[in-house]
């Protein structure tokens, strides 16, 4: 644990991060992103938690899950990156990040309450994707149906579009994703 993550985080999140606080303090409470918090500290809470995903450049909400000492998670919800899937009544769970050792059922809460949200939007269904080797248990609790569609892992760069890349050693290249879905 580096000095400059505990100032940077807290040593709350630190130590949870790394398994080591796993009780929780309170109530726990899932809210929407609080005002006046940027892209930049939510990216940097999921670049801490988060295995495999890079930044998130958009969203349309952001829930976050805390007890009465810290934030211990992040769901970030947006319009599909798929645009055949991009059709006004489907939005997409772009990042469900938990902090180690977080209480049981946090992802479930989250899930439910971006439910919620979503249906009051007016929309008709919610997506997801996990890597291949994940077993999905949150999306199975919270009622979510794995959808018969695989999508192959591969690089965002092509000739005429040229995006970053990413390290071919990293877990989102080297594994498929499979889309989970829940009807609203």
């Amino acid at each position: 644990m580096s000095d400059q993550d505990v100032q940077r985080y807290g040593l709350i999140n630190v130590l949870r991060a790394q398994g080591r606080f796993g009780w929780q303090w309170g109530q726990s409470s899932v809210a929407p992103l609080p005002t006046g918090k940027r892209k930049e500290t939510i990216n940097s809470f999921l670049r801490y938690i988060h295995r495999h995903c890079g930044d998130v450049t958009g969203w349309t909400d952001v829930l976050t899950i805390r007890d009465e000492v810290s934030t211990y998670g992040v769901l970030v919800m947006g319009y599909p990156k798929a645009r055949n899937l991009n059709n006004d009544m489907t939005l997409e769970v772009n990042r469900l990040a938990l902090m180690s050792g977080s209480p049981k059922n946090s992802a479930s809460q989250l899930l439910g309450r971006a439910e919620r949200i979503a249906k009051a939007k007016g929309y008709e269904r919610l997506i997801s994707y996990t890597l291949e080797p994940e077993e999905g248990h949150s999306y199975k609790a919270a009622g979510w149906t794995l959808d018969d569609h695989h999508t192959k892992s591969q690089q965002w760069d092509r000739k005429n579009r040229p995006r970053p890349t990413i390290d071919p050693d990293a877990d989102i290249i080297i594994h498929d994703k499979k889309r989970w879905s829940k009807k609203i």
